[in-house]
């Protein structure tokens, strides 16, 4: 009985020293669990908000390819280069989830208000753009290496956008002055 009072101490002197870590593991959790509740009805494959996703990066995709001079072919989840197969883009490559992720580490961290709508409103714009630019390269990538498309999509720019992310972390906690 000694040794399990001692122990409820002792638990209660770790949580009492590590409140704010522990109350960032605990909001880390909570968002977690909403994005899995939002991910199965708003967010959801082939839902309204993953279509519109989905059909935005197209868009987009399609402007940049042609903006770079190339002649273009699109279908609700497909674009390329004319003369290639293009891309599909899936529930799983649209963004939702690297801005769910990267939201989800703003939203728990104890930031100010102003400093949160920002780096949530920037950041998940560059993430869509960082987006943008993958779809464009690996577009790029199908017409002069099609072999390479599988490395450069699993690899390459998974690398760079997870990198971004990161530096994007460091760079709003840095302004805000939390370490």
């Amino acid at each position: 009985m000694v040794v399990f009072i001692f122990c409820i101490m002792q638990l209660r002197e770790i949580i009492k020293e590590n409140s704010e870590i522990l109350l960032f593991i605990l909001k880390i959790f909570l968002v977690y669990i909403l994005w899995l509740f939002l991910k199965s009805t708003i967010f959801r494959p082939n839902g309204p908000v993953d279509e519109w996703m989905i059909r935005n990066l197209i868009n987009a995709t399609a402007l940049v390819l042609q903006t770079l001079g190339f002649e273009v072919f699109q279908t609700f989840n497909r674009v390329g280069i004319d003369g290639t197969h293009g891309i599909t883009i899936a529930f799983n490559c649209n963004g939702l989830s690297l801005m769910a992720v990267y939201s989800g580490f703003l939203i728990a961290y104890p930031l100010n208000l102003k400093t949160r709508l920002i780096a949530l409103l920037s950041g998940n714009l560059i993430i869509n753009a960082l987006n943008v630019l993958r779809l464009v390269f690996l577009s790029i990538i199908v017409q002069l290496s099609p072999d390479s498309l599988a490395f450069h999509h699993k690899y390459t720019f998974t690398i760079v956008v997870y990198s971004a992310i990161v530096i994007l972390w460091y760079y709003f906690l840095r302004i805000s002055g939390k370490k």
